[in-house]
Formats: structure tokens, sequence, C-alpha cells
């Protein structure tokens, strides 16, 4: 198919701002949940290599202290999002370390049925 028709019919490319990627994130806290692998994973890495303090948001512990150490980022406790409890004890440790919050890329997937 010629490329002109398929321009016509596909929705735009959406594409960030190359400039965002070089932002100095430093003194920047951020917590990324699902952060141990696909998406989740790479976000951190890019936060990490912009300066921002990245807080990686695991249910397995083993796998969030791996992928911590694979991007710089910080592995505090579990974090399952469908246990309120959970997050109430996540809360807790967070609040222990850090007195505020920057960001939250909320990345980790929950389906109710």
């Amino acid at each position: 198919l010629p490329t002109s028709f398929l321009s016509s019919i596909m929705p735009p490319i959406l594409r960030c701002d190359p400039k965002d990627l070089d932002k100095n994130l430093t003194d920047q806290v951020v917590i990324v949940t699902g952060a141990n692998s696909g998406c989740g994973l790479e976000t951190s890495r890019q936060l990490s290599k912009q300066g921002a303090t990245v807080i990686l948001a695991c249910r397995n512990a083993e796998r969030g202290e791996t992928a911590a150490k694979d991007v710089g980022g910080v592995f505090l406790t579990t974090l399952d999002l469908a246990s309120l409890q959970s997050i109430r004890d996540f809360v807790t440790v967070f609040k222990e370390k850090y007195e505020r919050l920057d960001a939250l890329g909320n990345n980790a997937g929950v389906m109710g049925c």
C-alpha cells in the first residue's frame, strides 16, 4: 500500500520531546510501580539516568532488588496493589525515609472481577 494511504488512515505517532529525556531530575523522588520488568523497568532506568531518586515498587522482593541494582534505584519493600494492607505497609516504609513524593509512575496493572 502507498505510504500516503497508510498515513491518511493511521493516527499520528505520539512521541515525547527528546529534550524531556535530558532534563535534570536531581532532587526529584519518584515511585514507579511494576518496576522490575518491561515498561516500568525502562521508565525507572531513564528516570535514574536523569538523576531522580527512583523507588521501585514491585510485588517480588528478589526481582525488585535485582532491578534496583540494575537501574541504580532504591527498593524499599514489596508492594502488591491488589492488597490494601500491602499499600499501607509500603507507604509507612516510604514515609520513614522520604519527606515527599514528586511523581508516581503508575505502571503496574490491577485487574478486578
